[in-house]
C-alpha cells in the first residue's frame, strides 16, 4: 500500500512541482515455501516488511524559471529516503543464507542502505526562435560527496554504484518556428 501527494505552483515566471510518495509492504506471502533467496523482500522469512529496491519514502521537486524572455532556469531534486527493505535482507542473508552471490555486509557496511539523492540543474537560451542552447549539470551532488547519489544494484543490496557528475551541451535547431 502506499500514498502519494503532489501540488504544482505556476506564477507567471515559475513553475514549481513537488511530490513525496510512501510505499510500504502489506504482506507477501510465497507460492513455494521452499524458495529460500528471492531478491523481491525477506518479509516471508521473517526480516523486515519492505521491498528490497524500493525506498519507503520518495520525494521530488522541480523548479523551472523564466529568467528573462529568452533564458530559462531548470532544477530538479529527487530523494529516496533510505532502503529498509535491502538492509533486512542483507541481515537475512548474512545471519541465514551466507550467500556471497547476493549481499554479505558483516563488516559493517550500511552505505548502500542509506539515502540518494539527485540534483540536476539546467539552463536554456533561445538564441533564435528557431535556434537553442542548452547546458545541464547532471547528478552535481557527487562532485561534494561521491555516493551521494548512489544506485544500488539488483539483486546485491549491500553494494551500489555512484551515478557520475556530468555536463551535457546541446544545439538544437527546428525546422520550423514555433
Amino acid at each position: 500500500y502506499g500514498l502519494e501527494t503532489e501540488a504544482t505552483y505556476r506564477g507567471r515566471r515559475h513553475q514549481v512541482w513537488l511530490s513525496y510518495a510512501f510505499t510500504r509492504l502489506r504482506d507477501f506471502v510465497l507460492a513455494d515455501v521452499n524458495l529460500v533467496n528471492q531478491t523481491e523482500t525477506s518479509a516471508p522469512y521473517g526480516y523486515g516488511n519492505d521491498l528490497h529496491h524500493f525506498p519507503r519514502h520518495v520525494g521530488k521537486m522541480t523548479w523551472n524559471a523564466q529568467v528573462r524572455p529568452r533564458l530559462r532556469l531548470m532544477t530538479s531534486l529527487r530523494l529516496f529516503w533510505g532502503f529498509d527493505g535491502a538492509e533486512a535482507y542483507a541481515r537475512y542473508n548474512n545471519e541465514v543464507l551466507q550467500q556471497l552471490s547476493l549481499t554479505l555486509t558483516d563488516d559493517g557496511r550500511t552505505d548502500a542502505f542509506e539515502g540518494s539523492a539527485f540534483v540536476n540543474l539546467g539552463v536554456a537560451y533561445d538564441v533564435t526562435r528557431r535556434i537553442q542552447i542548452n547546458a545541464h549539470a547532471h547528478n552535481v551532488l557527487g562532485w561534494l560527496q561521491h555516493d551521494v547519489n548512489k544506485r544500488n544494484f539488483f539483486g546485491r543490496m549491500g553494494g551500489y554504484r555512484s551515478q557520475a557528475p556530468a555536463i551535457s551541451l546541446q544545439l538544437s535547431h527546428r525546422l520550423t518556428t514555433p
